[in-house]
């Protein structure tokens, strides 16, 4: 029997969310899986050489695994960024893409490509279509086509994941048809845990087995500002941090986030009530996407109000299956808004910065809905301690202090870009150019006064535009770079870098359309000319981009 090798690559869960949903798949039909992100997986399988034991290697039930030419290796892929890699496919990505890699190094592997992405991106679905090409380049074969997952969908994902999931199985069964009397689970039977919860004596806590090393910090608030005007539509908060090195192994469930497809199936064995039953089964079937969209999605209700909901369910969840329900809350990543200091050891030191939108809106039950995150932040008093982890940044500042860089940010994306300029003001760099945009000077200015000081002071050029202030024009960014199109020409042709950050369906096309503007007034290009320019400009590192949804 084939035995199925998932890879995933995720920035928020959800890949990890298709991969693990392949798996359990793949363990009804008795098929050996492993589960692992990119980084983490068994590279010598993919690449046929001997696992670690003797050619074998543990499955998720403890079963050995041969590794054999006749596997399939079916990888979830999702994009970070302008299409970059996720994190946790990096040090893959770098292997899979080294030059020297001979032509033929996949030859006889077979695979399977589920991309997730948003079509509203310039690079949809990048790394996933990157990989399968590169696959297929080394000699591997695809047993499907690749999937192209849409958040655009009105369906979201699972409106190409599912029918891509029926071809992969289809494809799998004609590699290697079910042996005749195998004793493949139904359905409609609950599915074991995947955890073992146990109550610690002395403690009202509960316990997973084999828990995961907490990679996480404490820091300590010393500073909760709102930086923008009270009249102001949105609360913007400047929280500084004084850090700590001090283990902080906490875990919460995500009780207020949406929940996955495979809660309401899994939900369903637990309710008394028929029609609840039959309802979540409902949800949780491909034919009844439209109807989870109207009730769930589209409503943004949360694990909460669905427990609520479907109260039958109420005290007949048993514990070992509560992470499988309700998934660990996830970490919430914000640029550091500060640069920050390192020890001898490399060790990162002093206080840390954020600038945090804080998120508020009404759902369409005219619900009120928070961040998760922001709320906590609104909520923290001085003294209080967080959790805290540092991830890598993206953006890297050029080595010579003399090279001059241009800073775009929009919003709360002036965070990263004050970051970069307080790390080029400590290295003595003074050609520094700024482009900022806000509603108003009164309104949400984030850190004008520091950013004027700079200026008065020679050490930064600052071209600020306020899109309300004026009621006989909308100034947006692109107009103030369309003003100084000049400058940025001449920044860009002689070495200059260029930094951008904002919301990622605005920002990054409105900032390129003024770029390729300055390149054919200013250089002489073609329309495709300049394009081209600016692809050269990405690629050399010259162009770095932080931009959210």
């Amino acid at each position: 029997m084939v035995a199925v090798t998932l890879a995933y690559a995720s920035e928020t869960g959800t890949a990890i969310e298709c991969a693990q949903s392949i798996a359990r798949e793949a363990r009804r039909r008795r098929c050996a899986t492993t589960v692992n992100s990119c980084d983490e997986m068994d590279r010598a399988r993919l690449a046929g050489m001997d696992s670690s034991v003797s050619g074998k290697k543990d499955n998720d039930d403890g079963a050995l695994i041969d590794s054999k030419k006749d596997d399939v290796f079916v990888f979830c892929i999702a994009t970070a960024g302008q299409g970059d890699p996720p994190r946790n496919m990096r040090r893959f990505w770098r292997w899979i893409m080294r030059a020297d890699t001979p032509q033929n190094a996949l030859l006889g592997r077979r695979f399977a490509v589920f991309g997730l992405g948003d079509s509203s991106y310039k690079k949809f679905n990048y790394p996933a279509k990157k990989l399968y090409k590169r696959m297929i380049q080394l000699g591997a074969t695809p047993i499907i086509p690749r999937g192209d997952g849409d958040d655009q969908h009105p369906l979201g994902l699972d409106a190409e994941f599912d029918p891509w999931c029926l071809k992969l199985w289809a494809a799998i069964d004609e590699l290697s048809p079910p042996s005749k009397g195998l004793n493949i689970t139904p359905k409609n039977v609950l599915p074991p845990p995947s955890f073992k919860v146990k109550f610690l004596e002395n403690s009202t806590g509960i316990a997973a087995t084999n828990p995961q090393p907490s990679t996480f910090l404490r820091a300590k608030c010393v500073q909760n500002s709102r930086i923008t005007s009270i009249e102001h539509f949105q609360d913007v908060r400047h929280v500084n941090f004084d850090i700590a090195s001090l283990n902080a192994p906490t875990t919460h469930l995500d009780i207020s986030g949406r929940p996955r497809r495979y809660f309401f199936h899994l939900l369903s064995f637990f309710a008394t009530d028929i029609m609840h039953a039959e309802k979540l089964q409902e949800f949780a079937s491909m034919e009844g996407q439209e109807e989870l969209f109207a009730y769930c999605y589209k409503l943004r209700r949360t694990t909460l109000e669905v427990l609520t909901d479907f109260h039958s369910c109420k005290g007949k969840i048993p514990y070992n299956y509560l992470f499988d329900l309700i998934p660990p809350m996830r970490a919430r990543m914000y640029s550091i808004a500060s640069a920050q200091t390192r020890d001898v050891k490399g060790a990162v030191s002093g206080n840390l910065e954020l600038c945090v939108g804080l998120l508020k809106y009404k759902t369409r039950m005219q619900k009120m809905r928070e961040g998760v995150c922001s709320k906590f932040l609104e909520d923290l008093k001085v003294g209080d301690t967080v959790e805290f982890i540092i991830e890598p940044g993206t953006m890297q500042l050029p080595k010579s202090v003399d090279t001059p860089v241009i800073l775009i940010g929009a919003g709360t994306g002036i965070a990263p870009m004050r970051s970069l300029l307080q790390a080029r003001i400590h290295q003595g760099a003074t050609a520094n150019y700024m482009f900022t945009g806000f509603r108003g000077r009164e309104a949400d200015y984030l850190y004008g006064a520091e950013f004027e000081a700079l200026q008065e002071h020679g050490k930064l050029r600052l071209f600020n535009a306020f899109s309300r202030d004026d009621p006989n024009k909308v100034w947006y960014i692109q107009h103030r770079m369309a003003e100084q199109s000049q400058l940025i020409w001449d920044v860009l042709r002689n070495g200059g870098y260029l930094y951008v950050s904002g919301n990622a369906q605005r920002i990054p096309k409105s900032v390129n359309d003024a770029l390729i503007d300055s390149f054919m007034k200013n250089g002489s290009m073609t329309e495709d000319e300049a394009a081209a320019f600016l692809a050269k400009l990405e690629k050399l590192r010259r162009y770095q981009s932080e931009c959210w949804v």
